[in-house]
C-alpha cells in the first residue's frame, strides 16, 4: 500500500542524515529508535521517504502497520520493558515537502508534518492533545512567584539540587527506581534497561535530581533531542518520595528543568523549545502546559 501511494524505502543512514538536516522529536531521533531496535530486535522495521528525491521527502520509520515511536506502537512493541512516555511524533520533513498519503496507524502525529499528509485528522478528545510547557512568561505571575518562595523554603531547610550529568548510569537507574517505588509502591516495569539508557544516551538525558542533604527526593527522566529549529524535550516519567510531599517537590523539581531548557533554547539564535508531557491529562498540566492537538491518520 505504501508503495502504490509513491512511498520508497529507505536506509537509516538516510534517515539519520535527514533528521540532521531537517530535525524531529526525541522518539523520532535515529539513536533512540537505534537504542530501541536494539533491545527490541523481533520489531519488523522498515525506512521510508515519501519522494525519490529525498530533498523534497518526509522520512520515517515504519513498525509494520503503525508509525514507529507513535503511542499504539510503543504499547504494542515495548512495553514494559522499555518506556519513552507518551511522545509527540515529529517526522524529518524537508522544507516544501510533496503532499503524500501515509497509509500507516498513528495516533501522535505533530502539526508539524500533517499538512502534507492528507489523511491525517486532529485527534477528537482535548486531554489526549499533547501537552506542551508553557514559557515562562506565559505562566501566571502568582505561580511563578509561589514556586520561587517554595524553592527558596526547600533549599533554606537543607534541599540540593544537582544535575544529571553529576551521576553514573548506574547510580541515576538506582535513585529513579528507588523513588518510583517509594511513589507507587511497586518496582519500575523498565528497571531492567535504565542502566542501558542511561549509557547509550547519556547526552539526552536532561535536567535535575532534588535532594534533601543526602536522600534523593525528587527525579524525573526527560529526553531531549536537539533540531535546526527547535529543542524537543521529552517527559518520560518521574517519581518522588512521599516523605518530601509537604515540600512540593514534584512542583519545584519540574519549574527547574522547564527554567532550565527555556534558558537553554534563549541561549541558541532561532531555536523553539518543545517541551511535551505527554497528553494533556492531569490538574497540574493546566498551569504548567498548553493543550496542543496532533494528529491521527485516516487508514481502511
Amino acid at each position: 500500500m505504501m508503495r502504490s501511494y509513491g512511498w520508497r524505502a529507505i536506509t537509516a543512514s538516510d534517515y539519520r542524515s535527514a533528521h540532521s538536516k531537517w530535525g524531529g522529536s526525541v522518539i523520532t531521533h535515529p539513536r533512540v529508535l537505534d537504542f530501541i531496535h536494539h533491545h527490541k530486535s523481533t520489531i519488523p522495521r522498515e525506512y521510508m521517504a515519501s519522494n525519490r528525491d529525498l530533498a523534497a521527502a518526509t522520512v520515517l520509520c515504519r513498525w509494520g502497520r503503525w508509525l514507529a515511536g507513535d503511542l499504539p506502537a510503543l504499547n504494542r512493541y515495548l512495553a514494559p520493558g522499555l518506556d519513552f512516555g507518551e511522545p509527540e511524533v515529529i517526522l524529518p520533513q524537508a522544507p516544501g515537502a510533496v503532499k503524500r498519503y501515509l497509509w500507516l496507524r498513528s495516533e501522535m502525529l505533530s502539526e508539524i508534518n500533517h499538512t502534507t499528509i492528507p489523511n491525517t485528522q486532529v485527534v477528537r478528545k482535548v486531554k489526549n492533545f499533547i501537552a506542551q510547557v508553557k514559557a515562562p512568561t506565559e505562566v501566571s505571575g502568582k505561580t511563578r512567584n509561589t514556586q520561587r518562595r517554595k524553592f527558596k523554603t526547600w533549599r533554606a531547610a537543607g534541599g540540593v539540587v544537582r544535575s544529571v550529568g553529576d551521576f553514573s548510569a548506574a547510580t541515576l537507574s538506582g535513585i529513579y527506581a528507588e523513588l518510583y517505588e517509594k511513589r507507587r509502591g511497586c518496582a519500575l516495569p523498565c528497571r531492567d534497561s535504565l542502566v542501558d539508557l542511561y549509557t547509550d544516551l547519556k547526552d539526552m538525558v536532561f535536567g535535575h535530581v532534588l535532594f534533601m542533604e543526602d536522600r534523593p527526593c525528587a527525579y524525573q527522566l526527560v529526553l531531549r533531542a536537539e533540531s535546526p529549529g527547535w529543542t524537543s524535550y521529552e517527559y518520560v516519567n518521574g517519581a518522588s518520595d512521599p516523605v518530601f510531599n509537604d515540600w512540593s517537590v514534584g512542583s519545584i523539581l519540574l519549574w527547574l528543568n522547564t527554567q532550565r531548557a527555556w534558558e537553554e533554547c534563549c541561549g541558541k539564535a532561532g531555536c523553539r523549545m518543545r517541551y511535551s508531557f505527554g497528553r494533556n491529562r492531569g490538574a497540574y498540566k493546566q498551569t504548567w502546559c498548553y493543550a496542543q492537538p496532533v494528529f491521527r491518520t485516516v487508514t481502511f
